[in-house]
């Protein structure tokens, strides 16, 4: 695992937004190509999180909802994009504080894919599918807890205590929000892919119901996954 530092992209950088559209018997994937026109800090300390009781206990978890500036799933989403921002993407990792604190996270909003092993997002407590505080430390976030949001892609956190002490956590989300501009043809995708440049998933590659900005869509184009090196 990188520092999130580490993996933020540059003014000038060009990026790929990678969307699942089926992962059956053939992997499909719509892509979506961006440079970065201009690159703001993004940096925000969350002190709103519940206590949670030590591990074990009913109250050691919370349910998914979203971040919001009083609480969990409390006042103003601090991540929601307003629609007239289609052209801002936000890309941060989080840090936690306790270590053994597990942060759970679900795109979109709501959302159970079930077309797995488990069910995705799993129940939060579970030892699957999250990160700890070890992981993606307070002060220095990795890359585990890489995180892209956009206008109309949602997500929600949950939390979990694994240690043996009630504690109120607290969150750090570090990174950058993007001024993009689009790539328009699937030829300069194609470009851009043989140039090795970064692809980031949101969500990983699990099927989903995704939406995204209108003024993406002509210019969001599909491939297979072996196209995608």
């Amino acid at each position: 695992m990188k520092p999130i530092s580490e993996v933020l992209l540059r003014e000038g950088e060009d990026f790929v937004i990678a969307l699942p559209i089926t992962t059956r018997r053939t992997t499909e994937i719509a892509l979506a190509g961006f440079r970065v026109l201009r690159k703001h800090p993004l940096v925000y300390t969350w002190t709103s999180a519940p206590t949670l009781e030590p591990y074990g206990s009913e109250d050691a978890t919370t349910d998914f909802n979203y971040i919001g500036e009083n609480g969990l799933g409390e006042g103003d989403d601090i991540f929601e994009i307003p629609e007239e921002y289609p052209w801002r993407i936000y890309h941060f990792g989080i840090g936690i504080r306790p270590s053994d604190i597990a942060v759970y996270r679900a795109f979109p909003a709501g959302y159970t894919a079930e077309g797995f092993a488990f069910k995705v997002p799993v129940k939060p407590g579970d030892k699957r599918d999250f990160f700890t505080g070890a992981e993606s430390p307070y002060d220095n976030p990795t890359s585990i807890s890489e995180t892209v949001v956009f206008y109309k892609m949602s997500f929600t956190i949950a939390l979990a205590n694994f240690g043996a002490q009630a504690v109120k956590p607290t969150l750090k989300f570090l990174g950058a929000a993007y001024d993009v501009a689009m790539y328009r043809s699937k030829a300069d995708l194609e470009t851009l892919l043989s140039r090795n440049v970064r692809v980031i998933t949101v969500g990983g590659l699990r099927e989903f119901p995704w939406s995204i900005p209108e003024e993406w869509k002509p210019n969001v184009f599909r491939f297979k996954f072996h196209e995608v090196r």
